[in-house]
């Protein structure tokens, strides 16, 4: 009897078999291939792989230049006023706004609508040039990287959210659901967590903890009763441990964070105190405004910081302007927490509003500065005025706290970036050999990581 085993295989047998491991074997690249694939978009997201700028952008500014022909492009420029280079392409003619550094100083974020529906859309710069992040109707602006994450904030539609530096997860975070309910809010609490009206700004705390925002308020938005509110202002609220605040209110609202802390610092002009028939103030003002020093006081315009540790949100003035005289607007902070910039604006007769210039204080001193009269509008000093030249604006502090960055508004025409150190000090035109319109500058981290 002969052993069967010990036969060859018919050769379709062996073909068979051959074949049903080829299958297995491409099965198998195909599954470690979604496997590869899986990882690649978690990593990079929509966008793929992003390298740096290839140069050092320490001690660099970026800035979006507008041609003669009103062509924008985003711009780099050492703060010293060389090293000009054009980030996008000379061919790409597309509206671009609001550049902002990563934290690594690797990238620039900033808003374009170099698409084909022509939509104010987020992208990011690197080696491999301009990549689109976001897609969808509704224009976006103004992305700000959140320092403690790989997440950046973005207006669009007048809601605040949240996207991956890869493209990946769009999140709303401003306004909340619900957002009159939070814990511990009161009657009055919950009726101003109602209201309604578009996002102007945004921005994390440098931790990451607290979110602080800018909304716009109307009476189209709001047709019930506004509280303390009126139509036109502008509040500063905030979202601490969870919790939606209201922080101040007025018009030309302005705010930034503490570069290293958690303190935020906020602008306000023409808050109109709520008054009874008595003439007292109401009980819908804040109640620092029911101090003796405000009885004969409608109007209020200053700068205060509020302490958002751990969840408090103690507060004090360090510039208060009464009636009509000045106010501040776009407020920028030192690095270490000791100097503000801001700009002082002036009330002129019949509405009109001028700029004075830019002015640094000290807000490391426990005191502050009360505007009454004339006369202390005219002892109040600038630190960049306002000149037949042209009028400084929106004032930056660089990394390393040393100088300021800001735009020269020309009488003739015309915005150039400039530089100057802290005290008044070696003021420097960066962009005076560029002509057209040059703005929206903002430094680099102080060193590429």
């Amino acid at each position: 009897m002969s052993d069967i085993s010990s036969k060859p295989l018919p050769d379709w047998w062996q073909r068979e078999r051959q074949t049903r491991q080829i299958r297995i074997l491409l099965l198998l690249v195909f599954l470690l291939g979604l496997i590869a694939y899986f990882y690649w978009v978690s990593a990079y997201g929509v966008i793929g792989g992003q390298g740096g700028i290839p140069f050092d952008t320490s001690n660099h500014v970026s800035f979006i230049h507008v041609d003669e022909k009103g062509n924008p492009s985003l711009y780099a420029i050492r703060s010293d006023g060389t090293d000009i280079r054009r980030l996008t392409l000379e061919s790409d003619k597309s509206n671009k706004q609001n550049p902002m550094w990563s934290a690594d100083g690797k990238t620039v974020f900033y808003s374009s609508t170099n698409n084909p529906n022509q939509v104010m859309q987020i992208y990011i710069m690197g080696s491999g040039g301009a990549k689109q992040l976001t897609y969808g109707t509704g224009n976006k602006f103004s992305p700000t990287p959140v320092l403690s994450s790989n997440l950046i904030t973005f207006l669009t539609q007048g809601a605040v959210k949240t996207v991956l530096t890869n493209g990946e997860d769009v999140h709303q975070v401003m306004p909340l659901p619900h957002a009159g309910h939070s814990e511990g809010g009161d009657e009055a609490m919950s009726q101003q967590g109602e209201l309604k009206g578009p996002y102007l700004w945004a921005e994390y705390s440098p931790a990451g903890e607290s979110l602080a925002a800018i909304q716009s308020l109307s009476s189209e938005d709001n047709p019930h009763n506004m509280g303390a509110f009126s139509a036109g202002d502008q509040v500063i609220r905030a979202i601490v441990k969870g919790k939606d605040a209201f922080l101040d209110s007025g018009r030309e609202v302005g705010a930034c964070w503490e570069p290293k802390g958690k303190r935020l610092l906020g602008t306000f002009a023409e808050y109109h105190i709520p008054k009874d028939s008595d003439g007292k103030p109401s009980k819908d003002a804040p109640p620092e405004y029911q101090l003796p020093q405000f009885k004969d006081v409608d109007i209020v315009s200053g700068m205060r910081i509020f302490n958002l540790e751990d969840g408090k949100q103690g507060s004090k003035p360090i510039f208060l302007a009464f009636g009509y005289t000045l106010e501040p607007r776009n407020p920028t902070w030192s690095p270490d927490g000791i100097l503000v910039a801001f700009e002082v604006w002036v009330h002129k007769k019949g509405g009109e509003k001028a700029l004075k210039g830019i002015s640094v204080l000290d807000v490391s001193k426990d005191m502050v500065f009360a505007i009454r009269s004339q006369a202390n509008m005219d002892e109040f000093k600038t630190m960049l005025p306002a000149t037949s030249e042209g009028s400084p604006m929106h004032p930056v502090f660089s990394p390393d706290g040393a100088r300021i960055l800001f735009e020269l508004a020309k009488a003739k025409g015309g915005r150039d970036i400039c530089v100057v150190n802290t005290d008044g000090t070696g003021f420097k035109n960066l962009t005076l050999s560029l002509g057209g319109e040059n703005s929206q500058a903002v430094w680099a981290p102080l060193k590429k990581q």
